[in-house]
Order: structure tokens, then sequence, then C-alpha cells
């Protein structure tokens, strides 16, 4: 399963938290509170946007185990539903329901 876009951006925005947050420090010890109030701002985006990335893995997959668990084979995934990156995963998952209804 390659899911490489995916977590090239969650690495990429894990990154990013990472530098923000050390910049952080860098402008609260440096007496810059602009500076400061603006980085935090960057760094609460930056974690939203992480968070909307995971909620929305997590609902896919919720809804492929709430189908699978009342044996509902007429839920389908589609593949460009959350971008090119979850194909083979949507894919799979239409694959196992479709396997549970025989």
């Amino acid at each position: 399963m390659g899911y490489g876009s995916f977590s090239l951006r969650l690495t990429a925005l894990a990154a990013l938290l990472a530098a923000d947050g050390i910049a952080l420090g860098w402008a609260w010890n440096a007496g810059m509170p602009v500076t400061f109030i603006n980085l935090l701002l960057l760094w609460l985006v930056l974690l939203l946007v992480l968070l909307v990335q995971v909620r929305r893995v997590n609902r896919l997959v919720a809804r492929f185990f709430a189908a699978f668990r009342n044996q509902d084979s007429t839920v389908g995934f589609r593949n460009n539903l959350s971008g090119k990156e979850f194909t083979e995963l949507t894919t799979e998952l239409n694959a196992v329901l479709e396997t549970q209804s025989r």
C-alpha cells in the first residue's frame, strides 16, 4: 500500500510544527512579541490542518467498520473522495465489502 503523498504531507506538517515551535521559543527569548504572535498563529493553523487530515482518514475508516459490522454492502467508497492518495485504500475497502456480501 502506497500512501506516499499522504505520508509526505503528514511528515511535512509535523516538521513545520516542530520548526515553528523552535522559532516560537526563539522569538519569545529574543523579546519579539509581534513575531511571537505571528508564529503562534502559524503554529495553530498548522495544527488545525494536521488534525483535519487525520480526522478525514479516521472518518473514512470508521465508515468502513460501521458498514462491515452491519454487513452493509451497499456502502461504497468513491476513489476521488479524498484525493488520489486514497485511491488504493478506497479500492481495498470496497473489495472487502463486496467480498463480505457474497
